[in-house]
């Protein structure tokens, strides 16, 4: 047994259902992320990312873990569909973020980390003195987290200087591979569309980790703690 460790989210509908999933985790006796998913045939990852978040889960998932817990499917779905709503209506926000090219590139472009959004941690990609910024948020480091984290090595192997597959990465943090794809596709997009050099063409992805990785988007940190906790979901 073991508590959920929830992710970073945003006040409002998305927190709402992640607190309530807690809730109902811990009346049932807080059973393992592998006991649950035994009982309905899918992997501990995807129930892992399924109550932890920050993405919102797939409903048929969420049914499954619900019904387990011994939950109200009913109103966890009311629940989930303004988490839904709230998800879209968050992303389309840091797409009207997105600022315009920039000139100046390269050895100017720094970071910081702000807190946002009711105290939410979010990172956040400043482009030279022009002001210009990318909102990269905690559910972007996580994406970047597992599909690079091979870059940093293991206590046990060797850095691997290469982008894990999609597919690899996605099941580490139980998401569908399109939502994966999306999530980095979006990122690379916005960065590239801030100015950012090297971020298209074949070798696209392996820059961006490039990137992540000399400008801390993305810390050894933060990856043992990853590969802690997916070793040990709990």
């Amino acid at each position: 047994m073991g508590k959920i460790r929830q992710a970073q989210t945003p006040p409002g509908p998305i927190r709402i259902l992640f607190d309530e999933l807690k809730r109902l985790h811990r009346e049932a006796g807080e059973p393992s992320m592998r006991t649950l998913a035994s009982k309905i045939s899918v992997s501990h990852t995807t129930v892992h990312a399924a109550v932890r978040g920050p993405i919102v889960p797939r409903w048929p998932i969420l049914e499954l873990v619900v019904e387990q817990l011994g939950g109200d499917t009913a109103s966890i779905k009311q629940l989930w569909l303004a988490a839904r709503k709230t998800e879209d209506e968050l992303d389309s926000r840091q797409s009207n973020h997105e600022p315009a090219p920039s000139d100046i590139i390269g050895p100017e472009m720094r970071t910081s980390r702000r807190r946002v959004r009711g105290g939410d941690e979010t990172a956040v990609v400043a482009i030279g003195g022009s002001g210009n910024e990318v909102l990269i948020s905690y559910a972007d480091r996580i994406a970047m987290i597992a599909l690079f984290r091979g870059y940093f090595g293991t206590p046990s192997t060797s850095p691997h200087p290469h982008p894990l597959s999609y597919a690899e990465a996605a099941a580490s943090l139980g998401w569908p591979k399109s939502t994966l794809i999306k999530r980095i596709e979006y990122l690379r997009l916005r960065l590239k569309n801030a100015g950012v050099a090297d971020l298209s063409g074949p070798y696209a992805t392996h820059h961006l980790a490039q990137l992540a990785i000399s400008r801390n988007l993305i810390t050894r940190e933060e990856v043992d703690q990853f590969e802690k906790e997916r070793k040990d979901p709990r």
